[in-house]
């Protein structure tokens, strides 16, 4: 079954986005051979991220906007 984009809510629109994101660092951190020359730093925050994630730590996009609404 094909949706288009217009017919998506800005929920599902925005849970695509995240899970599209989320697929993408996964394989890019599961991939050791793609040569990228990033900061030790960096790949330690990420991980920790998906691991957040993992573990159901990590705060829903519209749950950030709202509180970047309220400052």
């Amino acid at each position: 079954m094909s949706v288009k984009v217009s017919e998506l809510t800005v929920e599902e629109l925005q849970e695509v986005i995240e899970d599209s994101l989320k697929r993408a660092l996964r394989e890019v951190l599961a991939d050791s051979d793609l040569g990228l020359e990033l900061r030790p730093e960096f790949v330690e925050s990420l991980r920790a991220e998906a691991e957040a994630e993992r573990r159901g730590e990590t705060m829903l996009l519209e749950d950030f906007l709202a509180q970047l609404r309220d400052k």
